[in-house]
């Protein structure tokens, strides 16, 4: 699958960006850790080292696979997500930083097809 250069430059520097906000949420630096939990109004330790762990598995794809259909399953796969956690619990979750990153995650895995 051919993509042109600025989409897959997109997708790396994002992988990396996941990779960084994904250490930050696990060492507790503020804003790196508010950047994907501020999705989520309320959350204990164990959320937040899940939600660490997740962003970390989706940023090494982004940054290391060279099957695409891979990465693009992992945008697919993160707006689902995040999609899912809006409608199972919305007094919980951030409407439109949630409604942005579905938008977000399906465009771009858009783009990769």
């Amino acid at each position: 699958m051919h993509l042109p250069d600025p989409i897959k430059q997109f997708i790396y520097i994002n992988g990396i960006f996941d990779i960084i906000c994904g250490v930050g949420i696990l060492s507790d630096i503020p804003i790196l850790r508010d950047i994907h939990l501020s999705f989520l109004k309320k959350y204990d330790d164990r959320h937040r080292r899940f939600m660490a762990f997740w962003i970390l598995n989706y940023g090494i794809i982004r940054l290391l696979s060279t099957n695409m259909s891979l990465v693009q399953l992992s945008y697919v796969l993160e707006g689902v997500a995040y999609l899912i956690e809006m409608q199972s619990d919305n007094q919980n979750s951030c409407a439109w930083r949630g409604t942005y990153t579905v938008s977000a995650c399906l465009l771009i895995a858009g783009l990769i097809h």
